[in-house]
């Protein structure tokens, strides 16, 4: 793969290599990573992610809560017997 201005590439002799154009895209996909045209991740995969993140942490905490709950119950429970 050749990267350069449009001016340095036509200095390349014919031969060495194939010469193509690759046309820019919003975003790819590298392993399971996406980056944007300005190479941050902030759009198309932090953003996502952290929010997906989020939702199962306040799962968790909520089914946490509620062990901790039922743990404290019984703990009364048994000091009181």
């Amino acid at each position: 793969m050749w990267f350069g201005s449009s001016a340095n590439l036509r200095k390349v002799p014919p031969g060495v290599g194939s010469l193509c154009v690759v046309e820019p895209v919003p975003f790819v996909r590298d392993i399971g990573v996406m980056i944007d045209f300005e190479l941050s991740m902030r759009e198309q995969h932090v953003s996502p992610t952290a929010q997906v993140s989020f939702y199962h942490l306040r799962r968790l905490s909520s089914h946490l809560v509620f062990i901790l709950s039922r743990f404290e119950e019984r703990k009364a429970g048994f000091h009181a017997s």
